[in-house]
């Protein structure tokens, strides 16, 4: 059926709504249409749909239109109509306005590999001879090699589950996780500070394929807190260590009281893992 020769449709300047998020990017709009030449709804709105985009973009994000809708009829053959672009899941540049992550932790006693105590208590000789000074070394075998003891220490890990739309779940996005696997932080995150954060992986999932429908993915974080001030054996105090870094000792063989003994000769902190903005992860 053709359109009476009259028919037209125009824009409603005044009553138009728009809405964006915080980068700036259309979320939803309204926009409002004048229809001329029809005599009923039927015909007005089946006109409005085939005379209004599918589509607007700003700043090229893209709102589908959902429906259009009869406001008011003006006049015996003009009408005023809604045209609705709603919000949609696929266009948050985020993950999804005001919701936030959510946080789990386990605080638990772990082992630590030690080589030297915090103080010798006392020392006893089996003869008149004085036991041999070992600074502290602990377990020092028949090789005057040091074995160290296990001992309780605190392991903290925290994961943070997140909710991402599957546009934000862009193959880019997996490759910057991917890439922070393995890594420290080079800066704070999460009120952590440089150097604590070891980032463990992440793990995800969606349930679902359609638009609204959003990935959950769940970051796991190792925490070693820094230390300053560390005391090695009796003669060495390292100022400060970043707490993933690795601090060793170098010994030496000396004799003293007729008594072969280690004797720690210098200490070194490294860096064995690489550093990186966790920025991506928030």
């Amino acid at each position: 059926m053709a359109d009476p020769a009259g028919a037209r449709i125009e824009e409603h300047w005044s009553n138009h709504q728009q809405q964006i998020d915080n980068d700036g990017y259309l979320r939803s709009a309204t926009k409002f249409y004048i229809v001329h030449g029809f005599d009923n709804e039927t015909d007005v709105l089946d006109y409005a749909r085939r005379n209004t985009p599918d589509k607007i973009t700003v700043q090229n994000r893209d709102v589908s239109r959902d429906s259009v809708e009869i406001e008011e009829r003006l006049a015996e053959q003009i009408w005023k109509v809604a045209v609705s672009y709603p919000q949609d899941p696929e266009n948050e540049t985020d993950q999804g306005g005001d919701e936030v992550p959510e946080f789990s932790m386990d605080i638990s006693g772990g082992t630590k590999h030690i080589t030297h105590s915090k103080e010798t208590i006392g020392s006893y000789s089996a003869d008149e001879n004085p036991a041999p000074d070992f600074q502290r070394a602990i377990n020092v075998n028949d090789d005057n090699q040091v074995d160290g003891v296990d001992i309780v220490n605190c392991s903290f890990s925290f994961t943070e589950k997140h909710y991402y739309t599957n546009s934000k779940m862009s193959n880019s996005f997996k490759r910057q996780i991917a890439s922070l696997v393995g890594k420290v932080n080079s800066n704070t995150f999460r009120q952590w500070e440089t150097g604590e954060l070891l980032f463990m992986g992440a793990s995800g999932s969606r349930r679902g394929t359609a638009r609204k429908d959003k990935w959950e993915v769940t970051f796991r974080f190792a925490v070693s807190m820094n230390a300053t001030n560390i005391h090695v054996g009796e003669s060495i105090t390292i100022p400060s260590k970043n707490g993933w870094d690795y601090l060793w000792v170098k010994y030496a063989d000396n004799v003293k009281n007729n008594s072969l003994v280690k004797e720690i000769k210098a200490a070194y902190v490294e860096r064995v893992y690489d550093y990186e903005s966790f920025t991506p992860l928030k």
